[in-house]
């Protein structure tokens, strides 16, 4: 028998495997040679030499496994190996392992390509516990040095769940392998996948909040979660923060006279807009005597709150009045009686002022066959795959379901009638398991108008109005209705998703209130690539700029600072002190050092950047290296490149750019190749000498954009180094890469840095 100690220190070692941020071994490390195992593990953040963004880059140990394919494992393998990975969940279409690798399974694939697609797998399930809609879109395999080892390589949305995802996926394969072909495992596929799942949803967003995050990274916008629903976008001083679907536009007043329906109703009643008369009680006796005055049906409800708790809709005198006043007064907020709007209830969204989408949300219901008793029937209206607690939820049941079927003469273990429906909810909140159906396309003009009134009469940039018509096809002026509530923070994800009709992108609008179509909310990031000498261009670069007026961080080899103030720095944890300045919401450019080692073999940290300036390679550097980071810079640079006129190697590898992304920094004022650049229309920086000493002048489109001189390098008048020379100009050049103007860059060179005792001037 194992101890319970044994088994502590087994689900120790397995959490320590999962959460961990660093560098890791993987599930077991066996002394024979010839067991399969998970080696090193590490990520290549932002651009890198396989992807565009971040991987996962784990090392597999093959041994027995070698040249095995899954056609040598059998149709039981296959089969089982599908109804493993297959079976997972995902919240994107198309299921968490790909068609086109389902077709080639049967006929025989490389076990690490099986490997490797189930890490995919896994991943998405992680991933959608997480409420997270990225996509594990990019995989390769590479050969490792020994003939038995393979690089696993895919990209990663989260290390974290990565690592797991690797893990997992490692000892789901394992399992269905011939015992002779097996090694021992710490744990089974089913206790870390139930771990792994555990934590991603400790971790996980609302549903809204999701959808939003999904959307920014398809424009193009950094995103990163604050916590909990709250998101950054965009970088540094460009950044905007949501909470769900609330923006940093969203007036608090408005917020908070849309969340008290007593004095909403009155602002819609104010403006002339169809809402229901309304009453406020104080006790189950006087909601008696407001149903009476009111006439015929009511609705009662809390006077804060939300997703119909505390709702009952369509209540008589006759009925238990009582218990609907109880219901609505645990809320703490007082009860509110209004006048029932018979029709269907439609969710209207407005953003930015206009109509955007709308639907109809139908109460979740069930129908008898005369064989399944009332809880079965509910089961299986929860079975549906759609129902994943995310495009819609769950029906608990409660009170208020055992009420409806007591209403009906059943209690839930009882079989309901042949083709009998049963209503399980007096309201169509989606939160409650209401079914969302779009019907935006439907909506009469007068109807779109009347939502778009009551948005702007409450001041919400974001409003879901709460309408109920009988049908929404024809004006409210004809046929009646009623706004029966205003939602400040109002869900998304049911337009992205509805049951039934077009899925809408209002995600996408709410963003572009923030950041209109053309803005992707970056900071200009300036890098310096090479072998050596990279910190003196960058931090001439970053003074230069700094002395525009503009708030600048450096990350460098040696240090980093912002706004000149030095930060703690470990080389180590380069990538967060990156991301941590990428947060500051001051930070107008960001000018970064890089090797060309280091972002071969741990990527650039940055997604992509708007200038490089790229000094040559050293005389005893590995040329490989070099141009695989010459290659990796070309992809990930959005702007312009700067480099010396006389580098071939560096030359050679910018011949695919475009010459105007090139700006040519000659060695002499006589340089024939830079010269030939400023005849094509391409920007070069030429040196001169006079009797002032050093300066250059900055052609672009064929003509001299401005000239300057280069004075001494600090107040003792010390005349500059060749190497101090060779730093300045790049930096000017840089800072004309980066989109720097003219006329800023030109006064910046002319006056001195009030910070600091080293200046650029003329």
């Amino acid at each position: 028998m194992i101890s319970s100690a044994v088994l502590a220190n087994e689900r120790r070692a397995l959490n320590k495997v999962l959460t961990s941020d660093d560098v890791f071994d993987g599930t077991v490390m066996p002394r024979n040679p010839s067991t399969p195992h998970l080696k090193r593990g590490e990520v290549l953040r932002g651009y890198n030499i396989y992807h565009r963004a971040s991987v996962m880059r784990q090392r597999l140990h093959l041994g027995a496994l070698k040249g095995l394919s899954t056609a040598d494992l059998g149709d039981t393998f296959v089969a089982q190996y599908l109804s493993r990975f297959q079976a997972l969940k995902s919240l994107l279409d198309g299921g968490p392992v790909r068609n086109e690798f389902i077709a080639r399974l049967g006929d025989g694939l490389p076990i690490e390509t099986a490997l490797l697609e189930a890490i995919r797998a896994v991943e998405s399930a992680i991933l959608a516990a997480a409420h997270c809609l990225d996509r594990v879109d990019f995989t390769t395999l590479v050969r490792g040095d020994r003939d038995d080892d393979v690089w696993l390589i895919w990209e990663t949305h989260s290390p974290r769940f990565s690592r797991a995802a690797s893990t997992v996926a490692f000892a789901g394969l394992v399992e269905l392998l011939p015992e002779r072909l097996r090694p021992h495992l710490d744990h089974s596929f089913i206790e870390g996948l139930s771990a792994a799942l555990e934590q991603a949803k400790r971790r996980r967003l609302s549903p809204t909040s999701a959808v939003l995050k999904h959307a920014a990274k398809l424009r193009g916008l950094a995103v990163d979660n604050i916590t909990g629903q709250h998101l950054r976008l965009g970088q540094g001083a460009r950044q905007h923060q949501l909470y769900a679907s609330m923006t940093g536009f969203t007036s608090i007043s408005a917020t908070k006279l849309a969340n008290d329906k007593r004095q909403a109703n009155r602002r819609l009643r104010q403006l002339r807009l169809p809402a229901p008369e309304q009453l406020r009680v104080e006790s189950a006796a006087a909601l008696y005597e407001a149903i009476e005055e009111l006439g015929g049906k009511v609705v009662v409800k809390p006077q804060k709150g939300s997703r119909g708790a505390g709702v009952t809709a369509g209540l008589e005198a006759s009925d238990d009045v009582e218990a609907a006043f109880e219901q609505a007064i645990k809320s703490g907020s007082g009860v509110l009686v209004e006048r029932f709007i018979p029709g269907v209830d439609h969710r209207i969204l407005v953003i930015g002022g206009r109509f955007r989408a709308a639907l109809i949300r139908v109460p979740p219901a069930i129908t008898g066959d005369g064989r399944l008793t009332a809880q079965e029937l509910i089961d299986n209206l929860n079975a549906d795959p759609y129902r994943d607690g995310f495009r819609l939820f769950h029906v608990t049941v409660d009170e208020t379901i055992e009420g409806l079927l007591r209403a009906r003469g059943y209690g839930l273990n009882d079989v309901l009638a042949e083709n009998e429906m049963i209503p399980l909810r007096t309201t169509s909140n989606v939160s409650t398991g209401g079914i969302p159906i779009d019907v935006t396309d439907s909506v009469h003009p007068d109807n779109r108008q009347m939502a778009e009134d009551a948005a702007n009469g409450i001041g919400l940039d974001v409003a879901g109005i709460d309408f109920i018509t009988t049908d929404v096809q024809r004006s409210y002026n004809d046929v009646g209705g009623g706004i029966i509530e205003i939602n400040s923070r109002p869900g998304l994800c049911m337009h992205t998703w509805p049951r039934d009709g077009k899925r809408r992108n209002v995600a996408g609008a709410v963003l572009e209130l923030a950041f209109p179509k053309g803005k992707d909310g970056m900071i200009p990031k300036l890098v310096v690539a090479g072998d050596c000498g990279l910190g003196g261009v960058a931090r001439a670069t970053e003074q230069l700029i700094r002395s525009t007026g503009q708030v600048v961080g450096l990350v460098a080899h040696d240090g980093a600072t912002f706004d000149q103030q030095s930060l703690p720095f470990d080389d180590a944890k380069r990538h967060q002190l990156m991301k941590s300045l990428l947060f500051e919401q001051r930070l107008q450019m960001l000018v970064a050092t890089t090797t060309m080692r280091r972002a071969v073999r741990k990527g650039l940290l940055l997604d992509n950047c708007e200038a490089v300036a790229i000094l040559p390679p050293s005389a005893d550097g590995d040329p490989k290296i070099f141009a695989q980071g010459l290659d990796l810079l070309v992809k990930a640079n959005r702007g312009c490149f700067v480099t010396w006129s006389d580098d071939t190697v560096i030359a050679k590898a910018l011949q695919p750019v475009e010459p105007r992304r090139v700006i040519l920094v000659a060695t002499c004022s006589d340089d024939k190749v830079a010269a030939a650049h400023i005849a094509r229309g391409a920007p070069a920086v030429i040196p001169h000498w006079e009797a002032s000493g050093p300066g250059f002048t900055l052609y672009d489109r064929g003509k001299p954009q401005f000239s300057t001189s280069l004075a001494p390098s600090d107040h003792t008048r010390r005349p500059l180094k060749p190497r101090e020379l060779d730093d300045r100009v790049l930096a000017a050049a840089l800072a004309y890469a980066s989109g720097l103007s003219v006329l800023s860059l030109e006064k910046a060179l002319n006056q001195p840095d009030p910070k600091a005792p080293e200046a650029l001037s003329a």
